[in-house]
Order: C-alpha cells, then structure tokens, then sequence
C-alpha cells in the first residue's frame, strides 16, 4: 500500500468516524396525532356516561331516604337555606351538568395545546431536522405561553398560524362563554357574557336522526323509537342550533343540551385532526439536530 492510498484511507476512516458521532447525537422524535384525539374522546366518553349514570341516580333516591340521610357528625351552616328534597334533585342536575360542561372545554383546550406543540416542531424543522435550540423554545417557553391562553384565543393562534381551522370554531367559543358565565357567574348572564347586542346564544352541532316519506313530502326528527309505515326511510344528518339566553337569565341545560356540546366539541376536534394532517405535512418522525 502507498502513503497515498494508506492516507487516503485512514482519513475516509476519520470522516466516517465523525459522521456516526454526529448522528448519535441526533435525537429522533415520532409523531402519533392519533394519541392526543383519542384521548380527548375517551374523556368526552366518559363524561357522558358520568352524567347519564347521574340522571339514572337522581330518579332513584326516595324523598324519606334525603330527608333521614345524615353523617354521625353533622353541621348545619345554614338552617334556614337547607334545600327540600326536590330542591336538592333539581340543583344536583344542574351541578352535575355544569361541571361536565366545563370538564369539557378544559379537554379540548388540553388538545388544542398538543396540537400546537406538534404544530410548532413541524413548522421549525428543515430538511426533517429541528434544531436543538428551537426545540429547547418549543418545548419550554413557547408551549407553557401558548397553555396559559384562553380557549378562543388558542383557536386563533392555530388558525392564524398554522391554517389549522375548523367551521365549528364559533361553536366552540360560544359554548367556552357558556362555560365562563356557569363557572364564574354561577350560570346568570351578566354584561361580560353577551356575544351579541343582547344575549348569550349558545350555538350546536346536533345529530339528528331522521324519518323520509315515500315521496319525501314528511321529514320528522326521531327523539324516540319509532314503528314507520312501509316506504319510510331512516337517515342520519346534523343540524346546526342555537340556544338564546337574555341578560339576567339564568343557563339551564338539559341532557340533550349536553349531549349537543359532546357532539359539537367532537366534531370540531375531528375538524381540527384532519386540518393538521392536511397542512402540516406529517411524516412519521423528525430529527432532532444538535447545536
């Protein structure tokens, strides 16, 4: 072997050497959107079981066991607001709804900020690398910034910079002012919580299953089951509704009300799964590349 070809060698050997250390320092990071929309369904689940197996309960107990329930020890802070036993059904409803109610806005704006996290390393990478002191931003100071954000304000943040979108986005704030007034105002609608000159309208996504005539003269909305004249045709369509409450009046939802919101958060994290899809470019992993 020549100097030459032993130089020549033992410098390929060299380069080598230096490319498998600085591909050992990359690190790599896989991406599963996947992971952060079923868990904002499990959650929206099991909310609504929650609140079924509450309005099954609140049908079961007896006015005489309310009224003789009581713990060893019991303090009575004030006796002259003790609620009487329908009193008490009515209100455990409603407690049980408006908690669910905000159960739920706090699921979708924990989804909305894994969205914006894989969102933002999609937008830093080049050439499927990230660099490691973009990532460092991401995943500290930009993700706890972009956490502390309101609901509607989050929304914007994905639309406006990432083109993640969906056509429920007025949905879903209007029903977050739901949520405020019922956390915040103990459900009477003040000054703050208008969105329009005069009222709070709270707007739905609603699934609505449908009967058709023959000769498509009847359409009607079926809320219970149904025997149907031969002909009739079963069908399957949403709805978009809105519910309108004045300054001063008081948010009462029913089950239906909820299961309205489930179905219209649904709906809109669906929205914004595919949006992600279709304008992030999602590949299966991305590197991480060291400074």
């Amino acid at each position: 072997m020549t100097d030459l070809e032993y130089y020549s060698s033992k410098l390929l050997r060299y380069y080598k050497t230096l490319k498998d250390k600085k591909l050992e320092n990359q690190k790599l990071i896989n991406f599963n959107i996947d992971v952060p929309a079923a868990k904002l369904y499990i959650q929206l689940q099991r909310l609504t079981d929650v609140l079924k197996f509450s309005t099954i309960a609140k049908n079961c107990v007896i006015e005489k066991e309310f009224n003789e329930f009581y713990e060893f020890s019991r303090f009575v802070i004030a006796s002259n607001h003790v609620l009487h036993f329908e009193e008490a059904k009515e209100k455990f409803q409603q407690w049980c709804l408006k908690n669910s109610i905000r159960d739920c806005v706090e699921n979708i704006s924990l989804f909305l900020d894994e969205c914006h996290f894989v969102c933002e390393l999609l937008a830093a990478r080049k050439n499927d690398k990230v660099i490691a002191e973009d990532f460092t931003k991401i995943v500290g100071s930009s993700r706890k910034k972009f956490h502390r954000e309101g609901l509607p304000k989050k929304i914007k943040i994905l639309h406006n910079n990432f083109n993640i979108c969906s056509p429920l986005e007025e949905h879903v704030i209007s029903l977050n002012t739901v949520r405020n007034c019922l956390v915040h105002r103990n459900g009477i609608v003040r000054q703050d919580d208008l969105n329009t000159k005069t009222e709070l309208v709270a707007k739905f996504r609603e699934l609505q299953i449908i009967a058709v005539s023959p000769d498509k003269a009847n359409i009607d909305i079926l809320t219970c089951p149904t025997v149907l004249e031969e002909g009739y045709k079963v069908c399957i369509k949403t709805e978009d509704i809105e519910i309108h409450f004045k300054l001063g009046e008081s948010i009462n939802f029913r089950p239906k009300e909820h299961a309205n919101t489930v179905f219209t958060f649904y709906m809109f994290a669906v929205d914004i799964y595919k949006s992600i899809y279709k304008n992030a470019n999602i590949k299966t992993n991305v590197k991480i590349k060291p400074m």
